[in-house]
């Protein structure tokens, strides 16, 4: 199944667009504060390697390195053409999954608004975490290294916040279980195992980093975790925590019903990104980006009721 040419045109415009206001300044997304250190001091790659931004950096290095030797809103028009291969992978995603048109226009009109609220860092988090969705959706075995190669770029996206590359991490990590499992050790198990594996010292680092900032404080690790992502929303709307806990109450049997219509793969990069964004806001806003890809083209299949077809478990 493809897009009408006709709708493909009307994207395009739509796009061009978008970029036209970026270009302009209309619209603007701004590097955050710990790329934009590491690069006024000018060091040599090597040195900074070990640092633990050293991955954040080479993320926004294409955009920094544009601003440097053009115009400072070439950051922008990096960070836009990201939320485009964003969008296209969405598109890539729903596309196998025989949705409605109408679909499109939705993800379309959510990725590009979503993207007026963002700074830098959460536009490419949410361009790591598509090309994770898409590697564990999509992964085919012919294509072995570009398998390896995809995987290590969706990381290398997602470690712009550690909430972000932990929930990216994990779903890999998820899906490698299952794969142990069902002993299913194809090329693609392989192309999943080694770029996890070579990003562990940098998953190590980050769980130490966070859990020596969050105890540093005389607090309780969760509940000072909590205040970074979604504790002041809850004491705002306290009725959330119900929610919460009424959830819990019903959760096996929403377990079941999930499980009946989704794959385990597919219920962990829905759930994830929700476990991890109740200690991060960045985070919490990838469960967009999992919607989009799994839910909002399985409840608006047009003519095929099976699930996903193509699609790796």
């Amino acid at each position: 199944m493809s897009l009408p040419i006709f709708h493909k045109l009307i994207f395009v415009v739509l796009g061009m667009l978008y970029l036209a206001l970026v270009a302009t300044r209309h619209i603007e997304f701004v590097a955050w504060s710990q790329v934009t250190a590491m690069w006024s001091y000018n060091i040599d790659w090597i040195a900074w390697s070990s640092h633990p931004h050293f991955y954040r950096f080479l993320a926004a290095y294409p955009g920094l390195y544009m601003t440097h030797w053009y115009n400072d809103e070439f950051f922008s028009i990096y960070i836009c053409l990201c939320m485009f291969v964003t969008l296209a992978l969405i598109f890539k995603i729903v596309l196998r999954s025989r949705a409605p048109t109408v679909v499109f226009y939705i993800a379309f009109a959510v990725v590009c608004g979503s993207h007026l609220l963002m700074n830098g860092r959460g536009a490419l988090s949410w361009l790591g975490w598509a090309i994770i969705i898409a590697s564990l959706l999509m992964g085919k075995e012919r294509v072995f290294f570009a398998n390896i190669l995809f995987i290590s770029v969706g990381l290398l996206f997602t470690s712009v916040s550690s909430g972000t590359f932990f929930v990216g991490f994990t779903c890999i990590f998820v899906s490698l279980v299952i794969s142990v499992i069902k002993s299913e050790y194809n090329p693609l198990f392989w192309a999943k195992l080694l770029p996890c594996a070579a990003f562990i010292p940098y998953y190590y680092s980050v769980v130490l980093k966070n859990l020596s900032y969050f105890a540093f404080e005389n607090k309780n690790i969760v509940e000072k975790m909590l205040e970074h992502g979604v504790g002041p929303i809850i004491d705002d709307y306290p009725i959330i925590l119900w929610a919460f806990f009424i959830i819990l109450l019903f959760s096996p049997f929403i377990i079941n019903f999930l499980l009946k219509r989704f794959s385990v793969t597919q219920i962990s990069i829905l759930a994830l990104p929700i476990v991890g964004g109740a200690f991060g806001i960045t985070t919490l806003t990838l469960v967009v980006v999992s919607v989009l890809a799994v839910v909002l083209p399985r409840f608006t299949l047009a003519r095929d009721n099976r699930l996903y077809p193509g699609y790796v478990s």
